[in-house]
């Protein structure tokens, strides 16, 4: 406990009517007010002095855990701090008074006890966090080097894979369905781990059907934007999905996105879906000799200037250029310049590849 004041008519007082066993440290204004933590102590302060305060002291005073104030004369006071526990007055009962400070000293150490053991509790779950986080980076990290960077040809068509793995919470995902007369694939970028598994769920799901159909892959896109709404109502994350729906036959390729997806299309311009919130539609005739890249809302988080738009456009239209050529040229751009070749978010890309001599409806 703390008293203050500039004279010694408080500290007297306190000496001679205050007997219970009280640690006391004597201050005066000056060297309160160049004191450093303080905040935890309970401080007896003169009215007197507090009268003199100035705004660095009354800072201090109503920062710190209690003030009692010490006015015999019933004087008014001039300021009031919300933190005032009790004021002396004439008719004070010191016995009372020296019950009242030992019972606020005791509940003031609890609370200094219960806020080691918090700081203590917090810096063990912050390890824990770290650790785990290190291991979910470590998963990811194996995943890329596991995940395919192919799929089969099926049917003149072509798609090629690249996932790269960042520091980001969350992860990207992507995944395709053969069925006999199209192709249906998602890319997706989730800030939230916990959710990403979900939507490997509800893809697999959809994969072990005995047949994949517009109304059962529609129903898919329905099943995340359900279960996403189920989920904000317990925590808050960031959710982009694409999935693309592509016909052998006429070799229509139908889009549908929300979030911010990129694309390449052999001998055009680059495109974005538009980042509006709601659910876009697109639809593009792909021809023979032709390929389209798709990029996952993770790479444009990232500085376009090691890979400018330009160069995506370049590098999807040349046709001497592979289409793994491509990928790898993409996420070699990406990361020469990241910490420990690690980028800063999970980016995936899918290229989309149809045979020059692919047999087409007409």
């Amino acid at each position: 406990m703390i008293l203050l004041d500039n004279s010694n008519k408080l500290k007297d007082w306190f000496t001679e009517n205050v007997q219970e066993n009280v640690g006391v440290i004597w201050l005066d204004m000056a060297t309160y007010e160049l004191s450093e933590g303080v905040k935890q102590d309970l401080v007896m302060i003169s009215a007197e002095a507090l009268d003199l305060a100035n705004e660095i002291v009354v800072r201090k005073l109503s920062e710190c855990e209690g003030v009692i104030i010490f006015n015999p004369s019933n004087k008014s006071l001039k300021l009031e701090l919300s933190n005032i526990i009790y004021e002396v007055q004439s008719e004070t009962n010191a016995k009372i008074l020296g019950n009242l400070i030992k019972t606020f000293e005791s509940n003031i150490t609890e609370r200094q006890y219960l806020k080691s053991d918090l700081l203590t509790i917090d810096r063990e779950l912050t390890e824990v966090y770290h650790s785990l986080n290190d291991e979910l980076h470590r998963v990811k990290e194996i995943y890329e080097k596991k995940s395919p960077r192919r799929f089969n040809e099926i049917k003149g068509v072509k798609i090629y894979g690249k996932y790269a793995a960042g520091l980001n919470m969350g992860t990207d995902f992507y995944d395709v369905i053969n069925s006999d007369d199209h192709i249906f694939g998602v890319i997706t970028s989730c800030s939230s781990y916990i959710f990403s598994s979900t939507l490997v769920r509800l893809f697999h799901e959809l994969k072990s059907l005995p047949f994949s159909t517009a109304e059962n892959e529609q129903m898919f896109f329905k099943k995340v934007l359900d279960e996403e709404k189920n989920f904000l109502k317990n925590k808050k994350f960031d959710l982009d999905i694409l999935t693309f729906r592509l016909h052998y036959s006429t070799l229509e390729l139908h889009l549908e996105a929300r979030g911010k997806f990129g694309m390449a299309l052999t001998d055009s311009e680059h495109q974005y879906l538009e980042e509006s919130g709601q659910i876009t539609q697109k639809t593009i005739k792909l021809d023979r000799d032709q390929r389209i890249l798709l990029n996952s809302t993770g790479l444009y988080k990232h500085n376009m200037q090691e890979i400018p738009i330009s160069k995506l456009e370049e590098l999807v239209s040349n046709r001497n250029i592979k289409s793994l050529d491509i990928l790898d040229e993409i996420y070699f751009q990406l990361k020469k310049n990241a910490s420990d070749g690690i980028i800063e978010y999970d980016s995936s890309s899918l290229i989309i590849e149809v045979d020059p001599n692919v047999m087409v409806s007409m």
